[in-house]
């Protein structure tokens, strides 16, 4: 298994998947497809990119890299921009908080967690099973009008 790749268990009634998070060590566990607390904490602890990867390739909502809290400006977290304005990531929709902000593209993301140590391996197969249930955190569905799947390939 690679560097922040995951580990499923699989039973007749649910997928627990084991998300290493940024620390050594560290790792949530969260039902595949089901956006609780369990996995708002794995997918802002380690796999924001992953997760805004999977939802970009879904609605083709732009990706900003964020370096909230960082002493030498390096990228800290990545977050969708909705179409009215707000931004998204696991714990859902919040208003933008200003800082430093750069607009990525699919490849940037995916290098993020391929080319950095400070960064897990992306998983955007991991992600995709909590696409459909961050939208609806947001009060969104794949069918909204708003969305328009990326045609962005990496």
């Amino acid at each position: 298994m690679g560097k922040g790749q995951t580990q499923c268990d699989q039973s007749p009634m649910n997928i627990q998947v084991a998300i290493p998070g940024s620390r050594p060590g560290e790792i949530f566990y969260a039902n595949a497809g089901i956006m609780d607390s369990d996995a708002q904490s794995a997918f802002s602890h380690g796999h924001c990119h992953s997760l805004a990867l999977a939802v970009h390739r879904k609605t083709g909502w732009p990706m900003l890299g964020l370096s909230r809290h960082s002493r030498n400006g390096d990228l800290t977290h990545v977050v969708l921009e909705m179409p009215d304005g707000r931004w998204l990531d696991s714990r859902g929709p919040s208003q933008p908080d200003g800082g430093d902000v750069v607009e990525m593209d699919a490849r940037q993301v995916i290098s993020l967690g391929d080319h950095s140590k400070d960064w897990l391996s992306t998983d955007e197969q991991l992600a995709e099973s909590f696409v459909e249930p961050l939208l609806e955190l947001a009060g969104m569905s794949l069918t909204d009008h708003e969305i328009q799947p990326s045609q962005a390939t990496a």
